[in-house]
């Protein structure tokens, strides 16, 4: 029996890492590369490595937490239980929006303000 949270716990990550992926991938063709950075900013490589661990970390939270609170599991589900799963989302959306703003549009300071203020 496959559990459904198995598929669209994951499938909503890997979603966000393709749209945050290609709002990204826009704005580096050159638009990026003229930006005055600071010289301790990382490559993308780099970049890309620590975002995609934090999503798969991310993922895998969700799912124990899911998983713990699951008809059969130890914990029951409560009001709590919508909250962490509609935060889950809610910072899927506003990473693939912050991406939008800051590569897409070229909108630093929203962006920026954006990240402090729902960060």
């Amino acid at each position: 029996m496959i559990r459904l949270n198995r598929i669209v716990i994951p499938l909503i990550t890997v979603a966000v890492s393709v749209a945050g992926s290609m709002l990204t991938s826009t704005g580096m063709d050159g638009w990026y590369e003229t930006q005055n950075k600071p010289t301790f900013t990382p490559p993308g490589s780099v970049v890309s490595t620590v975002w995609t661990i934090l999503f798969i970390l991310a993922t895998i939270s969700v799912l124990l937490y899911w998983n713990a609170h699951a008809p059969f599991g130890v914990l029951p589900r409560d009001e709590r239980f919508g909250w962490i799963l509609g935060f889950f989302i809610l910072n899927a959306l506003l990473n693939v929006f912050w991406s939008f703003l800051f590569f897409n549009q070229h909108q630093m300071y929203r962006a920026i303000w954006e990240a402090i203020r729902l960060g």
